[in-house]
């Protein structure tokens, strides 16, 4: 059987060489470093999110204000259309079947605006939603990466610890010779 296994201190750390203060507070450092580090990652991840989402918004709303200006318009010259055709029908000995055309044709102009309206508010709806999805999964993946990279920062810092200058310098805060 083998015996407790003894640990061994690398030859350059030895720990009666190294002042555990200086260990402790290098450790500390490193910690404080990473978690730093990994604050601000998630903060740029949160301004780049909230860029993203406002800047889809933006894009919604611009084609929204499209839509709606167009549509005034395209109503006005229907309307205009449909009033000219009315003046013009009066006086004239088939009138009635004039201001009947021109019905017909202002109501086929209305349809084809509502039609319009409803494929470009459906399509400024669907790149909104295209969009926030994008932004979404492009802001888990920054938060991902981010915690991906604090978790690396902190394994580098445990590795970087010297374990027997830490409990050299807590037998010495302690004043206790064993643990």
């Amino acid at each position: 059987m083998n015996g407790p296994k003894e640990r061994t201190k690398p030859a350059d750390l030895k720990a009666t060489s190294v002042n555990p203060s200086e260990v402790i507070s290098e450790t500390r450092l490193r910690f404080e470093k990473a978690q730093a580090g990994f604050a601000r990652a998630q903060q740029e991840a949160q301004i780049a999110s909230q860029k993203s989402i406002e800047e889809s918004y933006r894009n919604y709303a611009r084609a929204m204000q499209e839509v709606n200006n167009d549509t005034l318009k395209r109503c006005k010259e229907a309307y205009q259309q449909y009033g000219g055709a009315l003046h013009d029908a009066i006086d004239q000995s088939d009138a009635q079947k004039r201001i009947e055309q021109a019905y017909r044709n202002y109501v086929e102009a209305m349809q084809a605006v509502g039609w319009d309206v409803e494929k470009r508010c459906v399509e400024a709806y669907r790149n909104y939603v295209i969009a926030m999805q994008e932004a979404q999964a492009n802001s888990q993946k920054l938060y991902a990466d981010s915690y991906r990279d604090y978790l690396r920062s902190m394994q580098e810092a445990w590795a970087q610890l010297n374990v027997d200058a830490v409990i050299d310098a807590i037998i010495k805060w302690t004043g206790s010779q064993s643990l």
